[in-house]
């Protein structure tokens, strides 16, 4: 319904000529996306406290 159509807003606006571009996950659940957000989060939280700058570069790269 959405998908292809413009954003819109004032001619000037910066979203004015973008479009919507969606697709639809079946089984997606918003709580899914929070949890891994929230894993994320705990996850850095764990590398900053708890290893040296060298090796937390390379982890947090590693982290997809």
């Amino acid at each position: 319904m959405l998908n292809g159509n413009p954003i819109g807003g004032k001619r000037r606006g910066s979203h004015y000529s973008d479009l919507w571009c969606m697709k639809y996950l079946p089984k997606f659940k918003w709580d899914n996306l929070t949890e891994e957000i929230e894993y994320q989060k705990a996850l850095r939280r764990v590398i900053d406290s708890h290893w040296s700058p060298r090796d937390r570069v390379r982890v947090v790269h590693a982290i997809p």
